[in-house]
């Protein structure tokens, strides 16, 4: 059993530098998972060709500001 994990986005709350907010994808075997996305997943996802309709499910957090 093979899983990924990438961060789409390593920044802070502002997503200071460009990097966008922290945003974390995890791919399994048989679904694929996003934890921990801030206000810009789409821009982020888009930016490295990945279509948000291929993710099963997600965790929503509260920004920390």
């Amino acid at each position: 059993m093979t899983v990924s994990v990438r961060f789409v986005g390593s920044s802070d709350s502002f997503g200071s530098g460009g990097r966008f907010q922290t945003y974390i994808l995890v791919d399994g075997p048989a679904s694929r998972v996003a934890i921990d996305f801030g206000a810009s997943p789409l821009i982020a996802l888009a930016q490295q060709v990945i279509d948000p309709n291929s993710i099963d499910a997600g965790d929503l957090v509260r920004s920390n500001l």
